[in-house]
């Protein structure tokens, strides 16, 4: 099975991503852990899991219907 892992998720602009990094050092200093890279920065709303590679276009079809204010 060729599968993809997928996930839905929030990216901020690049001001709020930047602040976020910045108070990442500060807590990887304090805490320990793993610093995010700054591209990466993401919050994950749903993850899907491995999903079919024959069914990415389907679920981009269902992605687009998705309407948020």
């Amino acid at each position: 099975m060729n599968a993809a892992r997928m996930f839905f998720a929030l990216w901020p602009d690049q001001v709020t991503a930047k602040l976020l990094e910045q108070h990442s050092k500060t807590l990887h200093a304090t805490c320990g852990g793993r610093i995010t890279r700054l591209e990466t920065i993401h919050m994950t709303v749903v993850f899907l899991g491995d999903i079919v590679v024959s069914r990415l276009n389907e679920l981009k079809s269902i992605a687009n219907q998705v309407q948020a204010s």
